[in-house]
């Protein structure tokens, strides 16, 4: 059993809903947690030598309706590794939800925006893929030239590549760049109770399940 101190709230959560205990004293309570006990979710407790006002919240992860009671209650909705980086999507989409209305046109807008901001690396590595691509014939005549010399075949392949400004790591690094922009959407919109039930267009019922056509 782990005890945590000064703890301000005490939360079970699955992925749309969590129940939820908290106090508005800045000194906390002794939360224990027993993490024998599951792996997604260990058993917490509450461990009180004095009195305590607590206060209890069961019901969705709804960021706005959480922030109302208390902004740390927003906590309780993360999303692993880059929740730092999630919280800052998700109160984006939340904002441009507030502009549109809805949320498949808010989900779209959102990804214009980000391609828009990430289009100087994706430029960056078509740019990198298109100059070693018209280097490959001369690269061949390299690997022919200098077969069965590898130190040789290499020295003279990056000079090639300096002397053309190209760089083999240079198409492959950009798009590794925008790897966690492009989970931290996934996260985002796998775990946003908002979407749950929320309609766009057509066939469109549930923004929250997968497309049944595509």
């Amino acid at each position: 059993i782990k005890r945590f101190s000064n703890t301000l709230f005490l939360s079970s959560v699955d992925r749309y809903f969590t129940t939820l205990l908290f106090t508005k004293d800045p000194q906390g309570f002794e939360a224990l947690i027993d993490s024998e006990i599951g792996t997604k979710n260990p058993l917490g407790f509450i461990s009180l030598k004095n009195e305590a006002n607590l206060h209890g919240y069961i019901g969705p992860k709804d960021y706005r309706s959480l922030k109302a009671i208390s902004p740390m209650l927003t906590d309780v909705i993360e999303y692993g590794l880059i929740t730092f980086f999630a919280k800052g999507v998700f109160v984006l989409l939340d904002y441009l939800y507030q502009f549109v209305g809805n949320w498949g046109w808010a989900i779209i807008l959102l990804t214009i925006i980000v391609r828009l901001i990430l289009y100087p690396l994706s430029y960056k590595g078509m740019v990198s893929m298109q100059k070693l691509k018209e280097l490959a014939p001369k690269m061949k005549e390299l690997q022919e030239k200098y077969k069965g010399e590898p130190q040789k075949l290499q020295a003279h392949m990056m000079q090639l590549y300096k002397k053309h400004g190209a760089n083999p790591l240079g198409g492959c690094l950009p798009l590794i760049l925008q790897i966690p922009v492009f989970f931290a959407i996934y996260r985002v919109l796998y775990n946003a109770v908002e979407l749950k039930s929320s309609e766009w267009i057509l066939w469109i019922h549930d923004l929250s399940i997968m497309d049944p056509y595509f």
